[in-house]
């Protein structure tokens, strides 16, 4: 999921500076929650992982 939304970045024409200021926040807000989401599930991958040692 996380490799998605840069490659759906690099498509807009200049990034996020095309876009109405309103969309470009609410889509860079949705991005960090992405990232947040993915560091929390690798973190919880690598405690279970850790508990079965």
């Amino acid at each position: 999921m996380a490799d998605t939304i840069p490659e759906l970045v690099g498509m807009l024409p200049d990034g996020l500076s095309e876009l109405p200021q309103d969309v470009a926040e609410e889509l860079q807000r949705e991005i960090q929650r992405n990232e947040e989401a993915v560091r929390l599930l690798k973190q919880k991958q690598l405690e279970a992982q850790e508990a079965k040692q």
